[in-house]
C-alpha cells in the first residue's frame, strides 16, 4: 500500500504506470456520509503488460485499487456513460494540486487530497473479442482486383442500389473509377450521394503476389452496406477478415452476420 499525498507523488505513479494509456476501469464506487457528503471514491483500475490484443490470446494485466479521501470534486453520477470494458485513452494529469481526469468513455473529473493505493495485483486472463463496426481488411488468396462494376452488381442482388463517388462528389459511372487501385474512393447509397460527402471507404486496395488486400472503413454509410460489402467478400473462396481484434473466415462471418456470435 501507499499513500500519495502530493502532485509529485501523484505525477510519478501515473509515470511508472505509463499514464493508464490503453488502459480500463473496472469499478467505480462511493462512500457517502449520512450528511450526504462524498467521503471516498473507490476506482479498480488496469492495463495490460503482457500478451497481444488479438482474441482468444493469453495476456496479464496489472491492476490496482484506489481509495480517494478528502474529495473535493467528482464529477461521476448514476447518469455517467460508464463501460467497464471501454479502452481509455489514460489518465490526465490536471494543471494544478491532486486533480485527474479519464475517459470511461465520458469524460470524468477527480479532484482529492489524497490517494490510497493497494498494488500492484498481476492476473492471467483471455483477450476478450470486440468486433469495430467501422472498420476491418480483408485478404483473399488468388483473387483478382474485382471491377467497379462488378461490386454494384453483386450490392445490387443483395437490394442495395448504390454509386461510385470520391469525397464530396456527385455519382461517377464505374468506368470513371480508377482500376485496379481504387483506393480513397467510395461507395454509398445512390440516394444518400447528394445529401452525404462519403460513404464506404476503400481505404487500401491491393493486388499483391497474387492475393488480394482491402481496407475498408464506414465513414457515414448505414451499417448495413457496410455488412453487405463484407458478406460478399466473406463469400470469396478462402478470404480472411480482420474485424477488431477478431479473425474470421469467409464460412465465420457469414455466421456472425446471421446470429451475432463469435467463438475464438
Amino acid at each position: 500500500m501507499i499513500r500519495i499525498n502530493s502532485r509529485a507523488e501523484l505525477e510519478s505513479f501515473l509515470e511508472e504506470n505509463h499514464w493508464f494509456e490503453d488502459g480500463y476501469i473496472t469499478e467505480l464506487n462511493s462512500e457517502v456520509l449520512s450528511d450526504n457528503k462524498l467521503s471516498s471514491v473507490h476506482i479498480r483500475i488496469g492495463y495490460q503488460i503482457a500478451g497481444d490484443y488479438r482474441a482468444g490470446n493469453p495476456r496479464t494485466v496489472r491492476e490496482f485499487t484506489i481509495k480517494a479521501c478528502g474529495i473535493k470534486l467528482w464529477t461521476y453520477d448514476d447518469k455517467t456513460c460508464f463501460n467497464p470494458e471501454h479502452c481509455m485513452q489514460g489518465i490526465e494529469l490536471l494543471d494544478d494540486g491532486m486533480g485527474i481526469q479519464f475517459d470511461i468513455p465520458e469524460i470524468v473529473t477527480l479532484i482529492c487530497e489524497e490517494l490510497i493505493v493497494n498494488g500492484p495485483f498481476d492476473i492471467e486472463s483471455i483477450t476478450k473479442p470486440w468486433l469495430s463496426e467501422r472498420e476491418y481488411i480483408a485478404t483473399i488468396p488468388g483473387r483478382e482486383v474485382p471491377l467497379p462494376e462488378e461490386w454494384i452488381s453483386w450490392l445490387q442482388k443483395e437490394g442495395f442500389n448504390v454509386s461510385w463517388r470520391f469525397a464530396g462528389s456527385e455519382a461517377k459511372l464505374p468506368e470513371k473509377v480508377s482500376y485496379p487501385d481504387y483506393s480513397g474512393w467510395f461507395l454509398q447509397k445512390t440516394d444518400k450521394v447528394k445529401t452525404t460527402d462519403f460513404g464506404v471507404f476503400f481505404f487500401h486496395v491491393e493486388d499483391k503476389e497474387g492475393r488480394l488486400f482491402l481496407h475498408i472503413e464506414n465513414k457515414d454509410s448505414d451499417v448495413d452496406l457496410w455488412f453487405a460489402i463484407t458478406k460478399i467478400i466473406a463469400q470469396m473462396p478462402r478470404a480472411t477478415i480482420l474485424c477488431g481484434n477478431c479473425t474470421f473466415s469467409g464460412e465465420q462471418w457469414i455466421k456472425y452476420l446471421a446470429d451475432g456470435t463469435y467463438t475464438v
